[in-house]
Parts: structure tokens; sequence; C-alpha cells
């Protein structure tokens, strides 16, 4: 059995949580010692797009799957996304470039701003889904026309008010481009404005021109987003991605907890949201260093739900509330769609 501070009996979120730890390689230079995995700890990695990263955690352990098929599908998934990575940092090193020369200064969300931070200590480990780029609201044209004559193509816009304005994709590239502004939808966006995360900004060594959000901004996004904008907080769910790069910016300092705490009061429900996020993440990764919030309420109903199912797909009710509530979004966007098409609101 694989060597881990967790008890075996533990649930196999917080047995996956614990090999995320980050640790020393050892000395790699004789044969990995073959354990075996859980299959229960793989289908959580699975469901959570953190299979690269399990491949990572044993590896730096000096272990290796005892089934040989499972240790070459491993080995496969960790080498594709290494491959898939490097050329997804190209693409950013290409867009960026074309970005500065045509005046825009861009700054990299998500996933890609953590690959640049280098808060993963395997690059290999984090699954990327798309570039996110943020870009001030009067350079969106000038940004998805820089990128355009990369040979990317335009596959969805929407209205000034939407924050994913843009949305590019080339067919000899890993991911599309989406441009951003605010970073996240209006009624989400009080604690996150998108001026003062420019001003917070980091610069890119690697890129010149290109920066990348404040550790503070880093978290805050990462709640409002995942929480709030994806409903993670309304179904009691903790995508455990979302929950290892909040674990990561934390652990590696510069967040100022008091101006998250202030500032997430901004957004309908945002200080329940965090709570949830915080204390959910301290449980299903119990090496993090991240404050305690109390506790109460919305974030107590939500944490008490996600300890009664952590890892198993949310319940019908709760994905039909979520729906619902996703729904009323949309419809609630559409009618500022109409309105601004309208001329009724500015």
């Amino acid at each position: 059995m694989l060597d881990n501070p967790i008890a075996p009996e533990a649930h196999p979120c917080a047995r996956l949580g614990a090999l995320l730890e980050p640790v020393a390689a050892p000395d790699l230079s004789g044969e990995p010692r073959p354990v075996a995995v859980d299959p229960a700890v793989l289908a959580v990695a699975g469901r959570y797009h953190l299979v690269p990263a399990l491949a990572s955690a044993l590896a730096r352990r000096g272990v290796r799957p005892d089934e040989p098929e499972l240790a070459a599908y491993l080995d496969a998934m960790h080498a594709l996304n290494a491959r898939r990575n490097a050329r997804l940092m190209a693409e950013a090193g290409d867009i960026a470039a074309a970005l500065v020369a045509a005046g825009v200064r861009p700054l990299f969300l998500k996933g890609t701003a953590l690959l640049l931070l280098g808060l993963h200590a395997d690059p290999a480990s984090r699954f990327l889904g798309d570039i996110d780029i943020l870009v001030p609201p009067d350079q969106i044209e000038a940004a998805a026309g820089a990128i355009a004559a990369l040979g990317f193509a335009c596959v969805s816009s929407a209205p000034a008010h939407v924050h994913d304005r843009v949305k590019l994709a080339h067919p000899d590239r890993p991911a599309a481009v989406e441009l951003h502004h605010p970073a996240v939808p209006g009624h989400l966006a009080g604690p996150l404005g998108a001026d003062a995360m420019r001003a917070a900004a980091r610069p890119v060594a690697a890129l010149p021109g290109a920066s990348v959000p404040s550790a503070t901004d880093l978290v805050l996004h990462n709640v409002l987003h995942g929480m709030l904008h994806d409903w993670n907080f309304a179904m009691a769910e903790l995508p455990l991605r979302d929950a290892l790069d909040l674990a990561l910016v934390g652990r590696a300092g510069g967040v100022d907890w008091n101006a998250v705490a202030a500032r997430i009061e901004r957004a309908p429900q945002g200080a329940a949201a965090l709570a949830f996020a915080l204390a959910a993440t301290r449980e299903a990764l119990p090496w993090c260093d991240l404050p305690e919030l109390p506790v109460s309420g919305a974030s107590a109903r939500a944490l008490r739900a996600w300890r009664d199912r952590r890892g198993a797909p949310t319940g019908r009710v709760r994905r039909r509330l979520a729906n619902v509530a996703e729904h009323s979004g949309r419809a609630w966007r559409g009618l500022n769609r109409a309105l601004h098409g309208a001329g009724v609101l500015a």
C-alpha cells in the first residue's frame, strides 16, 4: 500500500489530497518502488482533472503503480499533458508578443497565470482548458485582431456587458483563447475590479509586457469564479483542481487575507462562499496553510452537504437547483442584452 499520512480508511478525497502535497523529489537514480493505487483515489483524480497531478505526485515519491496497465496509463497522461502544456506556454508567448506589438498589455488569468508563476513544481501536473486573458474594454477589438493575425478565428462573441467577450480558436494550437473584461460577471465584479487588477498585477519576466494577477487577486478570482460563477457553492461542490490552485497560491505567500475577506463581501454570498472554500480545502488538502474563517449559515450547510458526499457526483436535487439558478442567470443576462439593445440601459 502506498505510504500516506492519511489513514487508509479515510475518504479517497483526503487520501488524494495528501498525495498532492508538494514534496522534494527523491533520488530517482534507482528503480521506482511498486505500490498499490486505490481505484477510488484514481477515480477522484479523474473526476477533477488531476490524473497528471497524481502521476507526478507518485513519481516525486519514487513510487510506481504495481499494475502495468495503470502505470502505462499514468505515464501516458503525464507525458501527453507535459507536451500539451509546453505547446500551450509557447502559444501564450506568441499571443503575448502579438498583443504587446498591438499596444495591448495582456493580463493572463487562471491556470495559465499559475503556470507562468511556476506555482506547480511540475508544470505537467496542471491540466488547462482555455487561455484566459483580461484586456481593457476599449482594446477588445484590437486584441482580437492581433490574435486573429496569428491564424485564430473568432468562434463566439458576446455583448459589451458580458465578461467573456470573445473566444478564438486555431486549428493547430492546443487551446482556445478567451478575452475577458471584467474577470468575472458584472454582478460578481465588485470585489475584483478590472482596473484595480491591472494596477496590482505582477509582470511576467518570460513574457515582456504581459502580467498575471497579484496573489490576493488570484485568491479572489479563484473563489468568485469557481464557487459563484460556476455555481459550485450552490451545489456544495469543491472542485479539487481549484482547491489545489488555492492551496498553492496561499502556500506561495503574498496574499492579503484581510483584504480578501473584506472585498469579497461586495459579491452576493461572497463571504459564505469564501468560508466554505477555505474550510473544505483545508479538509481535502490537509497540508495546506489557509486561514480559518467563521463557518455558519449557508457556508455551514454547504460544508455539511459536501462532507456527506465528497467526491461523488452532485445529487439530482442540487443539480436541478443549480440549473434553475443558472437558467435564471441566463434569463437575466438575456434581459440585460435586450434592454441594452433597445437603449433602455446604457
